[in-house]
């Protein structure tokens, strides 16, 4: 028998290994207490006014989700339908056999898994989990919505690629290619990642084009399967592409300026739609750096390539391409870029790209000069100048730019991270808030 000092030997073990658990998965429990303190004193005060149910949370998207879940796909010459979406999700909602509510609280528990899992691998520091996991658009993974589970399957295939795990690297192609179409954009992704991590001239093809066909294989059979799906649920091949173009207007087309965010009823979202514009943007310009440096520099080998930030480099600027020459057009000829906030910044790749950045980018103070300068030119394009509310919302939104560009420009301003992540749950709340009330934020 243990006595009581052995007792109590085991008892400060068992202490200790709950305290290293909290150490591992703190920002879980940092964020989730800051969400539901903030919430409680924000319903307190009247400035939250509704809870959510069964009822209010099955807004938008979700209730196409939800008919392919109660009577799988259809499809209509005269009116939109669920053909416009992909199938997993709706699967996966109806074999849980949970309402709404509770498969939007399963959907949170995946959302915060999956982060931690990212985070954990990549190793990513406290301020930067906690800056992605509070910005606004995350709201979409604790609703009805496809976001959890792509992120989710989107990580694995990260991890995969980080530690060349074939096993990962398929799975989390081939299943993330069921769960939503912006999946496509991982075949330039590839070949854009495969390819800056040859050598400029001593580039092996053979060996290129097998190991590009080895991750489009996976994924190319994903979208397939879905395009088979659709046809045996409906008689019509290519019933997705068909829905999308008709009826969601998702044509290409050239960009109209200035650029708007306009939802179903008139409401502008324009701010937020427009700052995942600008991280696209620099995605652009990012890219563009990697392949000067990989033609002129990439001989020397003095830094290899980081394969996963490549990857997520490409695939923020094939979103933003998407937006621009596939959105719908308003009347006046503006493109529509509504919903890019929710690709853009829902997904594992939107981490990985600030984690690096974090981690390995150190602002010149011309740098510095140029990228507030660029800030102040995207907002051109959606017409900051045409009055003056608008005007100082830019405004706003430009300081919050320039905190971010003065946390890598100098370690004094390594904790500006707190104010801005307390605004992100602010506006997360809000996002949250205004989603129950049925407005458009994504």
């Amino acid at each position: 028998m243990l006595d009581k000092k052995d007792s109590s030997y085991e008892n400060i073990i068992k202490v200790s290994d709950w305290l290293q658990v909290i150490e591992k998965y703190r920002f879980i429990f940092i964020h989730i207490f800051t969400i539901v303190f903030s919430f409680l004193v924000f319903r307190y005060l009247g400035l939250i006014e509704l809870l959510p149910n069964k009822e209010n949370i099955l807004k938008w998207d979700a209730n196409w989700y939800d008919s392919f879940r109660l009577h799988g796909y259809t499809y209509s010459e005269q009116w939109q339908s669920n053909s416009g979406f992909f199938p997993l999700f709706p699967y996966f909602w109806r074999v849980t056999q949970l309402d709404p509510l509770y498969i939007s609280l399963l959907n949170g528990f995946i959302g915060l898994l999956s982060i931690f899992y990212l985070a954990k691998t990549f190793d990513f520091k406290l301020s930067v989990t906690l800056l992605c996991v509070s910005l606004p658009s995350s709201i979409f993974m604790y609703v009805p919505y496809t976001e959890s589970l792509f992120f989710l399957f989107s990580t694995i295939f990260l991890v995969g690629l980080k530690n060349d795990k074939k096993i990962l690297i398929s799975i989390g192609l081939f299943v993330a290619s069921i769960i939503k179409p912006i999946t496509i954009f991982f075949i330039p992704s590839i070949i854009f990642m495969e390819l800056l991590m040859s050598s400029f001239n001593q580039i092996n093809l053979l060996r290129l084009i097998k190991k590009a066909l080895f991750y489009l294989l996976f994924s190319v059979i994903g979208i397939l399967l879905v395009e088979w799906i659709q046809y045996v649920q409906t008689g019509v091949w290519f019933a997705y592409f068909k829905a999308q173009s008709k009826y969601w207007d998702r044509t290409f087309s050239f960009p109209g300026f200035p650029l708007t965010a306009l939802d179903w009823e008139g409401e502008k979202i324009i701010w937020i739609d427009s700052i995942a514009f600008l991280i696209g943007l620099i995605a652009i310009i990012l890219a563009f750096k990697e392949i000067r440096n990989w033609v002129n520099n990439k001989l020397q080998q003095s830094v290899v390539p980081n394969k996963v930030y490549l990857f997520s480099l490409i695939y923020l600027s094939m979103i933003l391409f998407s937006i621009l020459f596939f959105n719908p057009k308003m009347d006046n000829g503006s493109t529509n870029i509504i919903g890019i906030n929710r690709y853009m910044f829902v997904s594992p790749f939107i981490m990985v790209f600030l984690n690096h950045h974090f981690r390995n980018t150190s602002l010149t103070l011309p740098q510095l000069i140029f990228f507030i300068i660029l800030t102040l030119f995207t907002w051109l394009l959606f017409g900051s100048y045409e009055h003056i509310q608008i005007f100082f919302l830019y405004g706003i939104i430009t300081i919050y730019f320039i905190f971010y560009y003065l946390m890598m420009y100098s370690t004094k301003f390594k904790n500006l991270w707190i104010p801005i992540y307390c605004l992100n749950v602010i506006l997360q709340l809000w996002f949250f808030d205004s989603f129950l009330k049925n407005y458009w934020v994504g």
